[in-house]
């Protein structure tokens, strides 16, 4: 099942080269994995690098994001 939601963000990425997507997770453990294992930056409400992930985003450095939905 996994490889089958890294499969769909994958082909998400491509097809949208030019924009912005955000994965959004129920929990910080699950924004955590889901971010460590998609090489990408995670944002959540107690994360020490929270205004740097926004700015960086934010600035077209990067394209994905994992964050939580709360």
């Amino acid at each position: 099942m996994q490889q089958l939601l890294f499969d769909f963000i994958a082909a998400k990425q491509q097809q949208y080269v030019h924009d912005k997507i955000i994965i959004y997770a129920s929990s910080v453990k699950k924004v955590q994995m889901l971010a460590a294992k998609l090489n990408c930056a995670a944002y959540y409400h107690a994360s020490a690098t929270k205004a740097a992930v926004l700015h960086e985003f934010l600035s077209d450095n990067c394209q994905l994001i994992v964050a939580t939905n709360a």
